[in-house]
């Protein structure tokens, strides 16, 4: 395989799409309760829709990070960038190309799908929040604010994005469901995005970890993954299962061990940041997965 092409490959991170498809079927979940019926083809052309936007998030970052990947010397697998636009392998101007071709590609299958009115502008919001995640002039990323960013766009709106697709509305339910999941998620985009803070800070990218300072990211992560638990419990109780809640409290090791990772000194080494990543990942994914089964049982 030409080196050109498994650059790109790499450049794509396609195994962040997974974890992306888990909120949207929160969504379509919350549906299936109040229909007969789901409307599969446009359930499928809806997940299209949204891993193609997801793609498109990775190659427009890897553009305006360029920066930050060049001097990262803690890239894990899940942080900082593919790092493929440094190596001289590929062109830079590639990665805005397939951004863009991504998120044609996604209005292209919005249209053949005949999307409902109310999907145009939650599908145009997450395209936006795509773009200017790293690019300016808001370049949300490089301001403090691409963590909640991130957070609001898996925990609301794509749950919204699958449930408005199906019912043509919108629902205080989903956004009630989503709520908790905010913080939860915006902990996990804490931990990814400490490995990059010598990086992020010397180029001037302000991320959460940057702001804070990397004495407290520690705390910060802690309070965020509170929150999480506490709006869970206020929210989600007799809404879901008894076993998403269960789920959800089984991980809180986890959140501890997480936790643990983030406080200072943080390690230089990548495996160590990798397995605090991951630690912090498996977090949500589980609490998505325990709620997607609850609200299909229950």
């Amino acid at each position: 395989m030409p080196p050109q092409l498994l650059a790109l490959i790499r450049m794509s991170r396609a195994y962040f799409l997974p974890m992306a498809a888990l909120p949207y079927f929160v969504g379509v979940a919350v549906a299936g309760r109040e229909l007969d019926q789901i409307d599969s083809r446009l359930m499928l052309a809806g997940l299209g829709i949204e891993l193609l936007v997801q793609l498109s998030v990775s190659y427009f970052n890897d553009y305006w990070d360029m920066p930050t990947d060049a001097i990262n010397t803690r890239r894990t697998l899940l942080s900082g960038g593919s790092g493929e636009l440094t190596t001289g392998v590929l062109p830079p101007l590639i990665a805005p190309i397939m951004g863009a071709l991504c998120q044609g590609g996604a209005l292209g299958l919005a249209l053949w799908a005949g999307l409902p009115p109310v999907g145009w502008p939650l599908l145009v919001l997450a395209m936006a929040a795509a773009v200017f995640y790293t690019a300016p002039p808001l370049a949300l990323a490089w301001r403090g604010l691409g963590e909640i960013t991130t957070a609001t766009v898996a925990g609301l709106m794509v749950p919204m994005w699958g449930y408005s697709l199906q019912t043509g509305h919108l629902s205080a339910e989903v956004l009630v469901l989503g709520l908790p999941l905010v913080p939860i998620i915006m902990s996990m985009f804490v931990a990814i995005a400490t490995p990059d803070y010598e990086a992020d800070h010397r180029v001037g990218k302000r991320t959460l970890p940057v702001l804070v300072g990397e004495g407290r990211v520690a705390s910060v992560y802690a309070v965020l993954a509170g929150l999480g638990y506490l709006a869970a419990v206020s929210l989600w109780w007799g809404r879901v299962p008894p076993g998403v809640l269960i789920a959800a409290a089984l991980c809180i090791p986890l959140a501890v061990w997480a936790w643990w990772g983030l406080r200072t000194p943080i390690s230089t080494a990548p495996r160590a940041l990798l397995f605090m990543i991951m630690r912090a990942a498996l977090i949500p994914a589980v609490v998505l997965v325990a709620l997607n089964i609850g609200l299909r049982t229950g």
